[in-house]
């Protein structure tokens, strides 16, 4: 499932750090009643990607590599 959701975000030209999305995904999975696979990880890069986003327009300015890269803290903003 880890390499679903990466690849999903690599699709989208997302840059995310593997270990800390693998440890975000198992650790929700792991506390989550809904276990649909692919649907389920879709569910969750869609919540990591509105945080990103909202993060992203929040600062001042930004850069591209704010609108591209997933950093720790959005990971977290949606660990359960």
């Amino acid at each position: 499932m880890v390499q679903i959701g990466l690849f999903s975000l690599k699709k989208q030209q997302y840059h995310v750090n593997y270990s800390s999305y693998a440890d975000l995904l198992k650790n929700n999975l792991s506390k989550d009643n809904d276990n649909s696979n692919g649907r389920w990880v879709r569910n969750l890069n869609d919540k990591i990607i509105k945080k990103q986003a909202v993060r992203a327009a929040l600062t001042d300015s930004y850069s591209e590599e704010d609108l591209i890269n997933i950093i720790d803290a959005d990971l977290d903003a949606v660990r359960l």
